[in-house]
């Protein structure tokens, strides 16, 4: 296909001579892949965004709760134990 650009993933089996944009890297990999589709959602596009309207209000967004982490856990879990048994 003349005049068309072709982004492509080239493994070591592929002839790239009839790529424009060849990508040097294991096709067969998903991690890769998704790599490399990562990085090319993220470049800059000539694109303009669709404008927000002004009267939309933005959701404000869901932060997380801290994880306690598994020291945490004993430390409480033995405290407990101790109430438990003063209680006793």
């Amino acid at each position: 296909m003349e005049g068309i650009p072709v982004i492509a993933i080239c493994d070591t089996d592929t002839n790239p001579d009839k790529i424009t944009y060849p990508i040097p890297a294991n096709d067969d990999a998903a991690k890769a892949v998704e790599l490399i589709l990562q990085a090319l959602v993220s470049l800059p596009t000539k694109e303009k965004k669709a404008p927000v309207a002004e009267d939309v209000e933005e959701k404000p967004k869901k932060t997380a709760k801290p994880k306690a982490d598994k020291v945490t856990k004993k430390v409480a879990k033995t405290e407990l134990k101790k109430t438990v048994k003063k209680k006793k």
